[in-house]
């Protein structure tokens, strides 16, 4: 017939083969009710396949007309509904009643894909497959559920062969084209698959791989959907809008349907924020506090709350959701107020630092002193990775503190002032938040209070050069260790505090502050016989060893034994 057909005949040909459909159809009803159990078999081969082979026959009569098929695919959703309220009053054709609605449910959708393109092979196999993986289980008939399978794969297949004729990056209606509703499809075909193999606990593997191949084709649909019909100036805020409706999907189906892994895409979408929430800031001219970037908000808010379905069944994938979100938080914002405060108010570098780790810091800080606020809305289980955040957030602080030594520092529009300025009272209140937490906590052994003293003097020390740069006039390069004011300052710097801790240690009689401050003291005689003695030629040079001798004949008459031990 297909060799022959010309359109002319179509009036002729066209009821043979709804008569045909209907007839293939009647079979496997007629099987079900010849059945003598409480729960008539259904010949799924028939019942899934024949639209399969009749639709054809349909795309070869009416061939270009869109909309035929579109009615096409609506009478046959009709025949399969109608099939399903007769059979729902017989206790004995149950399975067939759920099979022709879900048929019918079928057809009724890609009624919509078919009215915008022919290409309707594709999702027609995913929905067949997916169908019969579904009668398969329900009946334990092994052959069955694998052609199901099958069905799937070849599903894959036909949309991939369907490219070479199919413009994959031709731009259409967004979401409102074949493309979107094939791959749709495919996702919801794939995705029930491994549903109904975890419903029936039936192979681990093939339950991962069906919910992986599900996972790949939506990924596939947002990607396409993004790049072809969307601007692409923009593409990072849309993919973060499509990350965060695969999270809330995931977070809203996982309780009802009982499916613990839909936390993989709810945890791998909150990954994701953070890399695409950095990418939305590569406009020279917006930052996430201009339209339509600040959608980046509302974004991470409502990601957040998706966190909340991972708490019952417990997913392992939670510490990794929760302290991404935390981080893409912190980065988004650091970044943002540094561009805005750099680009648009042109403040000096001193301002820019504690603007990037602001954030961070109040993340830290929430996490140290309020646990119950910054890991809602899991703050119940935020203990089990409270310490891995603040380990993060520390170090990230940390390394922050420490690359804050080496910028120059200037308060531009404010006058500078040695340690009332930005950068530097920052720092001090770094040294402060770690000597709070030091005594929070036991160090047997002061190891922790040694390196806070090592960092103390490395601030100081770092301090000194600064206001040496800014108030002599003083290159801010490694040039600057070879000048006279430096050295001196320095000199007369660790001076002091050897002093202060001399006397400190002395007075509260505490031994090892004692030798800290004696071994400081040490250093900086060893430094002006080393270093300064070069200077002694010039006035900074004789004030530095001028001033060290006065403290030491100080420091002398006020504590000039060590404390005993007690």
């Amino acid at each position: 017939g297909a060799k022959y057909y010309q359109p002319e005949k179509f009036a002729t040909v066209e009821p043979f083969l709804v008569l045909f459909f209907l007839f293939y159809v009647a079979i496997p009803v007629l099987y079900a009710l010849a059945g003598r159990g409480k729960n008539g078999k259904v010949d799924g081969t028939l019942l899934f396949g024949t639209p399969l082979l009749a639709f054809p026959m349909q795309v070869g009569l009416l061939g270009d007309d869109r909309m035929g098929l579109a009615f096409s695919a609506l009478f046959v959703a009709a025949i399969y509904s109608g099939l399903a309220l007769w059979a729902r009053g017989n206790q004995r054709l149950r399975d067939l009643a759920q099979s022709a609605a879900g048929m019918g449910v079928v057809f009724a959708t890609l009624a919509i894909p078919l009215a915008l393109t022919a290409r309707w092979t594709s999702a027609a196999w995913a929905i067949q497959g997916a169908g019969m993986v579904w009668l398969g289980l329900r009946q334990e008939r092994r052959l069955v559920r694998w052609t199901g399978l099958a069905l799937l794969v070849l599903a894959g297949g036909a949309w991939c062969v369907s490219l070479f004729d199919w413009n994959l990056g031709h731009e259409d209606r967004f979401l409102l084209n074949g493309h979107a509703m094939n791959l749709g499809l495919l996702t919801l075909a794939w995705m029930a698959a491994s549903w109904l193999y975890h419903r029936a606990g039936k192979s681990t593997v093939l339950q991962v791989l069906l919910i992986l191949g599900g996972l790949g084709w939506w990924s596939l649909l947002g990607l396409r959907e993004i790049e072809v019909n969307l601007t692409p100036r923009f593409d990072a805020l849309y993919y973060g809008g499509f990350a965060l409706v695969t999270a809330a999907l995931a977070a809203l189906l996982r309780g009802p349907l009982a499916w613990p892994r839909l936390s993989w895409p709810v945890v791998a979408s909150l990954v994701l924020m953070l890399p695409l929430s950095i990418a939305s800031q590569d406009h020279y001219d917006l930052t996430l506090f201009d339209h339509p970037l600040w959608l980046w908000w509302p974004l991470l808010a409502a990601a957040l709350v998706t966190l909340a379905a991972l708490r019952e069944p417990r997913s392992r994938g939670l510490p990794v959701a929760h302290i991404a979100w935390l981080v893409s938080v912190a980065t988004a914002a650091g970044i943002t107020l540094l561009r805005v405060l750099d680009d648009r108010a042109d403040l000096a570098d001193g301002w820019l630092l504690p603007a990037i780790l602001a954030p961070l810091a109040l993340l830290f800080a929430l996490a140290w002193k309020k646990p119950a606020l910054a890991g809602w809305p899991v703050a119940e289980q935020f203990p089990r990775w409270r310490k891995v955040w603040l380990a993060i957030a520390g170090a990230g602080l940390g390394l922050g503190w420490l690359f804050g030594h080496f910028l120059p520092g200037d308060s531009t529009p404010l006058p500078w002032l040695p340690l009332l300025n930005p950068l530097e009272l920052w720092l001090l209140l770094g040294l402060l938040a770690a000597a709070l937490a030091l005594r929070a906590h036991r160090d047997p052994h002061r190891l922790g209070s040694l390196a806070w003293a090592g960092a103390a003097l490395f601030m100081l020390s770092m301090s000194v050069l600064r206001a040496c740069h800014h108030l002599a006039h003083l290159p801010w390069s490694p040039r600057l260790l070879g000048e006279t004011t430096a050295q001196a300052s320095l000199t007369v710097a660790w001076c002091v505090a050897g002093v202060a801790a001399w006397v400190l240690g002395s007075r509260r009689r505490d031994r090892p502050l004692w030798w800290l401050g004696a071994g400081l003291l040490g250093v900086v005689l060893l430094k002006l016989l080393v270093v300064d003695r070069q200077f002694v030629g010039n006035i900074a040079g004789i004030v530095s060893f001028v001033v060290v001798g006065l403290l030491l004949i100080v420091v002398g008459r006020i504590a000039p034994t060590p404390p005993r031990s007690e």
